[in-house]
Order: C-alpha cells, then structure tokens, then sequence
C-alpha cells in the first residue's frame, strides 16, 4: 500500500474516538489518513533512518503493509504511550531498555520528518507537552491571562459544583472561539501560550461561572467533534501550509 497525494498519519490508541472523528471529516474532504496504532510500531515493523550531510530519509513499514515516507504529507500525534515490551532474556531491566530505544527510534522518526507534525514529543511525554494544573496557571498568569486559584483538591480532578467549563480550540496561529468568551487580546495571549508550549494543537479549559474566564489548563489531546468544521478546517490549513 503505496502513499496517494495528501496523505496524513494519525498515531493514536485503538480506543481513540476523537482521532476516528478527525479521519471521517477529513477523509470527506479528499485526504488519505492512515491510523498507526502503538503496537503497529513494535510488532513486526521496519523503521529506517538515513541521515547525512546532504540529505535525510526515513521509512516507517509496518505489517499489515503501511508504507509511510517522506513523502507524507503531515502526522498527527495522539499517541500516548508504547506497549510494554517483553525480551527473550525476561530480564525487566533487558526490556526497560529495549523499550527506550524504541521510544528514541520514534522520537527520531518525528523529528527527521519535514512535513507538519501536530505536537511533537517532548522529553516527558510522546504527544507533546502535558504540565500539572498549577503550572498551566502560572504560565497562564505569565501571558496576562486570568486564572482561579489552584488548591491540592484541583490536582485530583475534582470539580466545584459552580464551574462552567467551556473549551477553545488552539490549530498553529489559529484559536476556535464558538462561543465568543474571550477578546481579541485574549486570543492572542493563548495562542502565544500554546506557541511557547510547543503545542500545535490542543485544547484550553476555561471556567466562566464568575463571568471573566478563567484558565484552567491546555491539552494536547484534543475532542476534535467539540471544535466542529471549524478546527478541522484550521487543521487542513495547518497541514497544507508550506
């Protein structure tokens, strides 16, 4: 299975709903979109890497005959985590850095591509960069944006009874705003929060219930159906962008 013209690579979980309603709405607008699950990586795949002075070259063959080039138009990275591994001597320690490798090799995968990857990994995290409640605050804070108090209760997902939660949209330079909740200005501040982030694309929560939102995180595995036309639409532009 050779690679058509605008073909993309979604990396994801098999149980990721939202990466399926991305494919559908882009398939219905002439894209090729090849899923690549975490054990597809592992489990009788190829992966090469030619790196030198002149040039650089890489191809992802996994088993069910998915050939990914440089050629590729854009990924998309959703993926999560690798599958534990397991090695012929049974030693933990033996598949401890069996499993690194692998995660270097991907690491190097991503990087040497030149086409758009939407949240590269980061040195704690393979789909971008992810930080604890409070941190996001700070940086919230930092970019002139309005934040709640963080407290210890926050960092275990509870919710107050009072929030009204309500989620923007962040593609490249592009901030999806359905509902109008935040000025201009504001805009400009998360998106520049996401920029200095190194996210591409992700999610921002925000608490409205007092009035003035309130910035309550980003993240950058984002329910794309919540963004409607408009985040794929400023996705496409994303990954057609020179």
């Amino acid at each position: 299975m050779t690679m058509p013209l605008r073909t993309i690579c979604i990396l994801c979980s098999p149980q990721d709903k939202h990466a399926l309603w991305l494919a559908l709405q882009l398939r219905a607008r002439e894209w090729q979109v090849e899923f690549i699950l975490p054990e597809e990586l592992l489990v009788n795949s190829s992966l090469q890497l030619r790196i030198s002075t002149d040039n650089t070259e890489s191809i992802l063959q996994t088993a069910r005959g998915v050939t990914l080039t440089h050629k590729l138009n854009g990924v998309i990275n959703r993926l999560y985590a690798l599958p534990p591994l397991h090695c012929e001597s049974g030693s933990e320690v033996d598949a401890l850095y069996l499993e690194e490798e692998w995660r270097a090799a991907f690491v190097a995968w991503l990087a040497e591509l030149a086409c758009p990857v939407l949240n590269r990994p980061t040195g704690t995290s393979l789909h971008g960069t992810i930080c604890g409640d409070a941190y996001w605050r700070y940086l919230a804070v930092q970019m002139g944006l309005t934040t709640r108090p963080w407290f210890a209760s926050s960092g275990l997902g509870v919710t107050e009874s009072n929030e009204q939660r309500i989620q923007i949209f962040v593609a490249g330079k592009q901030v999806i705003d359905a509902q109008n909740i935040l000025s201009l200005e504001a805009r400009n501040r998360v998106a520049m929060l996401a920029a200095i982030s190194q996210l591409q694309l992700c999610c921002v929560e925000f608490d409205c219930s007092t009035g003035e939102p309130c910035l309550l995180r980003l993240d950058p595995l984002v329910p794309f159906a919540a963004g409607g036309d408009a985040l794929v639409t400023a996705i496409e532009t994303m990954l057609t962008s020179p």
